[in-house]
């Protein structure tokens, strides 16, 4: 059976579209030359075998499969709809640091405000390394528009000019007052 596999059978089960056997991972994996597969892809379909294998070991035992999110989590990825984004952290990291920086900024000028310069030259050089389709322009294009978001949100109020002050009718007065600044 896995050898019925198709590259067009690991692309769905990359997207998380189509589920996989054990045996048909390990088919992928024996022959990612055959597949073309990118060393990223590999190491999805390696965790995705151990995901696997641990689940069908739990059925197995009759006990419930908690465990996969926790062994994703644990070792530091995250799913997007392009596959597995290796080293979740680290994306964690630029936006932490560029959500920081921009809401210490005290001279803040959207849009691109220098305050968020370095978060926003890691993400360019991300989108501009990785495939369109890949987990980690899918990552880098969302926290970038949300740092664009949060960069806006951040907008100081505009410095309003001073008006003159209102003109004042006393209770005992049929005239109203007004104000020196009004004479002139």
């Amino acid at each position: 059976m896995p050898t019925e596999l198709t590259r067009a059978d690991i692309d769905l089960i990359l997207q998380r579209k189509r589920d996989a056997t054990v045996a048909e991972l390990q088919y992928a994996l024996d022959n990612y030359r055959q597949f073309h597969l990118s060393d990223n892809q590999r190491n999805q379909l390696s965790v995705d075998m151990t995901l696997t294998a641990a689940a069908g070991r739990a059925r197995a035992e009759h006990r419930s499969d908690d465990n996969s999110h926790y062994m994703l989590h644990k070792l530091d990825y995250a799913e997007t709809p392009w596959g597995l984004l290796a080293n979740r952290s680290f994306f964690e990291r630029v936006f932490k640091d560029g959500s920081a920086t921009i809401s210490r900024c005290s001279n803040h000028r959207p849009p691109k405000c220098e305050c968020w310069r370095g978060a926003r030259e890691i993400l360019w050089a991300i989108q501009s390394h990785y495939g369109a389709r890949s987990p980690e322009v899918f990552a880098a294009t969302r926290l970038y528009q949300s740092l664009e978001e949060l960069e806006i949100a951040a907008r100081p109020e505009p410095a309003q000019r001073p008006t003159a002050p209102p003109t004042v009718t006393l209770p005992w007065s049929k005239r109203p007052l007004i104000s020196r600044d009004q004479m002139d």
